[in-house]
C-alpha cells in the first residue's frame, strides 16, 4: 500500500481525505514470531503506515538520487480519490526530504487483471501525479497476461516495462531526441444518433497515434449490433 511507502509528513497531507475505514484498515499492526518474543523485538507489519517508509526509505535520505521509478496501485483499487492525494504528496515529499525538487519520478499504469471493474478508477487518479513537474508514465495496459505464473496481476513482460520507463528517462533526464509517449486520454463526447450512439474519444499524443490506438481500441472493443459500427483512428496532438 502507498501508505507504507509514504512518511508521517506525506500522509498528513491527505487528512481530509482519510475516512473512519481506511483509518481502521491502516491501523498499525504488530507481528511477533517465538524467536522475537524472546529477543522482545516485535516486527512492525510491513503494509502499515510508514513502515516501508522508514525501514527502506529514510535511510537513504544522506545519498543522491538520480530519479525513481514506481510500480504499485493494486492494493490501493478500493480509493482512488485518497491514492491520488496520497501519490502526489508521496513524490513531492521524497522530493522535498532529499533536497532534490527536480527528482525524476516515472511510474507504471497498472496493467489489466481481475480487480472487479477498479482498475479505470485507480488508473485515472495515477495520472493525477502528471500534473507535476518531471513526472513521467508508462502505460501497460496492453500487456495483459491472464496466462501468468504468477498470476494475472503480475504480467510477465517486464522488458516492454522498462523499456517503456527508459524512453521517458531518455528524453526527460538525458534530453534524446526519442519519443516515450503513447496516446493519452484527454476527453470524450457521447452524442445520441438515429439508432444509438455515437463516442468520440479524444487523445494527447505524439507519434504513431494511428497505429497504437488500432492495436489497443479494436483489441478491446467490439460492437455486435448488425446495425453499429467502429472507426479508427484519427489522431490529434
Amino acid at each position: 500500500m502507498i501508505a507504507a511507502w509514504s512518511s508521517p509528513d506525506a500522509l498528513a497531507r491527505c487528512n481530509d481525505l482519510q475516512e473512519q475505514q481506511d483509518k481502521e484498515e491502516f491501523e498499525p499492526q504488530v507481528t511477533v514470531t517465538p524467536d522475537e518474543m524472546m529477543g522482545n523485538m516485535p516486527r512492525v507489519d510491513p503494509n502499515s503506515p510508514s513502515a516501508l517508509w522508514n525501514g527502506m526509505i529514510n535511510p537513504l535520505l544522506p545519498l543522491g538520487l538520480k530519479g525513481a521509478t514506481w510500480y504499485q496501485g493494486e492494493s490501493d483499487i478500493g480509493n482512488p480519490p485518497l491514492y491520488a492525494c496520497r501519490f502526489s504528496a508521496m513524490i513531492q515529499d521524497w522530493r522535498e526530504k532529499f533536497r532534490q525538487p527536480q527528482l525524476s519520478f516515472y511510474f507504471v499504469q497498472l496493467a489489466p487483471y481481475n480487480a472487479g471493474g477498479g482498475l479505470p478508477a485507480i488508473r485515472d487518479a495515477q495520472t493525477a501525479a502528471l500534473q507535476l513537474p518531471y513526472v513521467g508514465m508508462a502505460t501497460a495496459i496492453d500487456l495483459w497476461d491472464p496466462f501468468s505464473t504468477q498470476g494475472e496481476i503480475h504480467p510477465r513482460n517486464k522488458q516492454t516495462v522498462g523499456l517503456r520507463l527508459s524512453l521517458q528517462s531518455q528524453a526527460l533526464d538525458y534530453k534524446l531526441n526519442v519519443d516515450p509517449f503513447g496516446p493519452i486520454y484527454d476527453r470524450g463526447e457521447v452524442l445520441t444518433i438515429s439508432g444509438g450512439w455515437q463516442v468520440t474519444l479524444y487523445f494527447k499524443a505524439s507519434l504513431g497515434i494511428d497505429h497504437l490506438l488500432r492495436k489497443v481500441l479494436t483489441s478491446f472493443l467490439s460492437l455486435s449490433s448488425s446495425t453499429g459500427h467502429f472507426q479508427c483512428c484519427v489522431g490529434t496532438h
